[in-house]
């Protein structure tokens, strides 16, 4: 594998020698206006099957839409049936319809002076696959009496639902913020959101200016967790960067009985081939989130010494920080934290068994770990390609630069689609993060698992998220952007896949703990 440009100690903190300091400070404990109502909503039952109702009911709404060309209109019906069942946010709040379906809507605050609090979630979803995949419907909203199955079920129709149950019950209490609050509910994340947050960050924009928003937690994995047999509550802080490489392949026509040695498919997979074949290096350097995340694994958990040392020495020791990358490169999880990934998604070419392909195309994904950035990922394709195209006596066009002489035999051109740079971090150990856990630590410790945390405290601790959300459009906004919700997330929730699933308890976290929180802050 390729080495990077840099010695890794260009990238660890300054001065590089350890304090005394804790990594990952343990932040008091803050007391909940009304924590009777929380524990009304985790428990009551008329209040969850009202509540597993209004998310049911929103599954059946399909709002799946494609990569392009998606038919927006089905989001018509998504609409009104918000605006019916919360009939009293929507009369409550300035409504923006942004875009025609993105919504916006505005619970004005008293007190100006304070920054407005932004909570996002998106209406729309990705397509469901083939039904016949799928245990029941992918649009039945079903409840077996633990779980709510459909598409959205978990991403993120329940955050959305989850939501405006919060304000719902807020407002039916008498809720008249002092701080302005904003929902934000876009309609094509799973698309870049090009259409839908875009447009709402720049009506945002307009509206109170670059950096006026006190934060925006958007969707994310379930808060909750537990890491060698500690609980901790996870926001995610930062985000990978993407780009999608585009490659075509001209070469010239003709008749299969005259092939050339290498088709422009045979080129192109030679290519690919080579590229896949050269793994990106892995790095952890010190904005990683991830290595907040471990930090707090290691003052809080019970692991092993050593590994304990070389993790709390990570961001400054160079072979702490060496043999902390070899543990997560060893899980298939964690592994995606600290690299730089390709995936060669899409490939089109030829049309007839006995014609030659003139024009093969593809495209490869990117994800951008942090410390990396798009000249790690042109200068490697770029000389992967220009190996390729003197073995096959092509031209090489890079970025609609001419690097070698298209010839007669065709030539390779390389092009980025779409990029965007790693997310900025939000910074932690400030008020606002310390305001954070200590309403998470009370919410968990007190409230919804008293039993788990009689010897024991919850630890709020950053992380990462290696796709990417509608913050990417947000970050003129603020820079305090986290992603995550109440609740917890089981790897077989079935995300993108099959038998999509909310556990309704983790539902109801959502609901609970933002009814508090916004209630504390506002």
């Amino acid at each position: 594998m390729m080495r990077s440009k840099e010695p890794l100690s260009a990238y660890f903190s300054t001065p590089t020698e350890s304090t005394d300091e804790p990594l990952c400070p343990l932040y008091d404990k803050v007391e909940f206006k009304d924590p009777d109502t929380s524990v009304y909503i985790l428990h009551d039952d008329e209040f969850r099957n009202k509540s597993v109702s209004r998310l049911s009911k929103a599954i059946q709404i399909p709002t799946w839409i494609d990569d392009e060309g998606s038919d927006f209109t089905k989001f018509t019906k998504f609409h009104e049936y918000l605006e019916t069942e919360f009939q009293n946010v929507f009369d409550a709040a300035n409504v923006f319809k942004v875009n025609t379906y993105g919504i916006v809507l505005e619970f004005k605050g008293s007190n100006s002076s304070l920054k407005p609090a932004m909570f996002a979630a998106h209406q729309d979803t990705v397509p469901p696959g083939d039904p016949q995949n799928w245990d029941r419907s992918p649009f039945s909203g079903h409840y077996d009496g633990t779980r709510i199955y459909g598409r959205g079920a978990s991403d993120c129709k329940n955050l959305l639902i989850g939501l405006l149950e919060s304000m719902d019950y807020l407002l039916a209490k008498g809720f008249s913020p002092e701080r302005t609050i904003i929902f934000a509910f876009g309609f094509d994340e799973e698309s870049s959101g090009k259409y839908g947050a875009s447009h709402i960050s720049k009506f945002l924009l307009e509206r109170y200016g670059p950096n006026s928003l006190y934060h925006i937690i958007d969707e994310g994995f379930g808060v909750f967790m537990e890491l060698q047999n500690k609980h901790f509550a996870m926001l995610a802080t930062g985000e990978k960067g993407y780009l999608d490489l585009g490659i075509e392949v001209l070469q010239p026509g003709g008749h299969s009985s005259m092939a050339p040695d290498h088709t422009a498919i045979g080129t192109m997979s030679k290519l690919i081939s080579r590229y896949e074949d050269r793994l990106y290096d892995p790095i952890l350097v010190n904005v990683n989130p991830t290595l907040n995340t471990l930090q707090c694994v290691a003052e809080y958990a019970d692991i092993d010494e050593s590994l304990k040392r070389d993790i709390l020495r990570a961001h400054f020791d160079e072979k702490s920080n060496e043999r902390v990358i070899k543990l997560l490169l060893d899980d298939k999880i964690t592994k995606y934290n600290v690299l730089t990934t390709h995936a060669a998604d899409i490939i089109n070419g030829g049309n007839k068994a006995n014609a030659l392909p003139q024009n093969v195309t593809a495209l490869i994904n990117h994800r951008i770990a942090h410390g990396n950035d798009f000249d790690t990922i042109m200068d490697r394709i770029t000389g992967i390609a220009i190996g390729v195209a003197r073995e096959h006596g092509l031209g090489l066009v890079i970025e609609d630069e001419i690097l070698i002489e298209p010839t007669l035999a065709g030539s390779i051109n390389i092009k980025a689609l779409y990029k965007l740079e790693v997310a900025p971090v939000t910074p932690i150990h400030d008020e606002i993060w310390a305001s954070l856990a200590g309403h998470y630590r009370t919410f968990y410790e007190d409230i919804t698992y008293p039993e788990k945390f009689e010897d024991d405290v919850l630890v709020l601790s950053a992380g990462i998220m290696t796709g990417n959300t509608d913050t990417r459009h947000y970050w003129d906004l603020t820079d305090h952007i986290f992603r995550g919700q109440p609740g917890f997330t089981p790897m077989t929730s079935g995300v993108h896949g099959n038998n999509e699933y909310i556990d309704a308890d983790s539902h109801l976290h959502i609901v609970a703990f933002y009814y508090n929180y916004i209630l504390s802050i506002s």
